[in-house]
């Protein structure tokens, strides 16, 4: 994710996923991207994006090691507005937290 716009593209791209599998949890592989987009450009689209966001799903993010200090305003974030979200460092630590909860059906979207 290089700018708000490239967030965007994702966001439409996972609203797609989403309802296409049914899907009420993510995981997604960060661990490559190089990040430009600033604190407030993010805040503002979670706001705008707050009643789909909500829409019971789980988000795990897996971020390279040495990024996972880096980006732990996005954690803050979406967990401050309620959103299941946790970033890892692994894809295994991800999926057991994903698929943790019973509760939370559908499938899960890598």
């Amino acid at each position: 994710m290089a700018s708000s716009d490239d967030l965007k593209l994702l966001d439409q791209a996972l609203q797609r996923e989403v309802v296409r599998f049914d899907c009420r949890r993510l995981l997604i592989d960060e661990r490559a991207a190089v990040k430009t987009i600033t604190p407030h450009d993010f805040i503002v689209f979670s706001e705008s994006k707050m009643d789909e966001i909500k829409l019971r799903l789980k988000i795990g993010v897996v971020y390279s090691p040495e990024k996972m200090a880096e980006h732990r305003w996005i954690e803050t974030v979406l967990q401050n507005r309620s959103v299941a979200f946790r970033q890892f460092s692994s894809m295994e630590e991800a999926e057991k937290w994903l698929l943790s909860d019973p509760s939370n059906p559908g499938a899960l979207l890598k």
